[in-house]
């Protein structure tokens, strides 16, 4: 009797027979089992050259990143390298080093790509704020609160937005508005009251109070 017979006749052992079953299987469909094992071989050496591909972009992007010193070297890691794990950060350093340059247009417009690019990005809330450093420093008073509360508004839980406050209140006493000023203190004393800039609100919200 046959080895294969001997186990039909043996129901209880599913094992053997589900593995016949599966050799019957390939026996019949050899074509169509060969294709199928080519593509998941192609599809995984095409994972694998991808892996080695994006290790290499990014490996070469991290050494441009490390040594540039310019905005514009820091504008190539962004042209050369887009998508790579430092683009945001060189697009947030491009826009610091315009910024140290006094090139105010240039900075804004890089950081508000950044914002726009990496809404969630842990740096996007301090390009928010520079944004609004430069409109102040324009004396853009006006439109500098509006910036500031903003990024209050779009991140509230940022550890720049009592800062962001502060310049806010500083701004609004610089238009002459001294009750919107201490709105803007207030909201630092209660809402952040862990802040290390608590204490300055509480000093301006006092000579305020006097001086009304």
């Amino acid at each position: 009797m046959a080895r294969r017979d001997r186990w039909d006749r043996h129901p209880e052992d599913s094992f053997v027979r589900g593995t016949y079953s599966i050799i019957d299987f390939f026996m019949l469909h050899k074509t169509l089992c060969a294709g199928v094992l080519a593509v998941v071989f192609g599809v995984g050496l095409g994972a694998l050259a991808y892996w080695n591909h994006m290790r290499s972009f990014n490996e070469s992007a991290f050494a441009a990143f490390e040594s540039a010193k310019g905005a514009e070297d820091y504008r190539n890691v962004v042209d050369i390298y887009p998508g790579s794990v430092v683009e945001p950060m060189a697009l947030f350093y491009r826009g610091r080093k315009l910024l140290d340059a006094k090139q105010y247009d240039e900075a804004t417009a890089a950081f508000s790509t950044f914002i726009s690019d990496y809404p969630t990005h842990m740096m996007a809330p301090s390009a928010f704020a520079l944004m609004g450093m430069i409109l102040e420093q324009q004396k853009k008073f006006e439109e500098a609160v509006e910036s500031y509360r903003a990024l209050v508004e779009r991140y509230p839980a940022s550890y720049v937005a009592p800062f962001v406050l502060l310049s806010t209140g500083g701004c609004d006493e610089k238009l002459g508005k001294p009750e919107d000023a201490k709105k803007a203190y207030e909201k630092i004393i209660t809402d952040y009251p862990e802040s290390s800039w608590k204490k300055e609100a509480e000093e301006r919200m006092g000579k305020l109070k006097r001086s009304s």
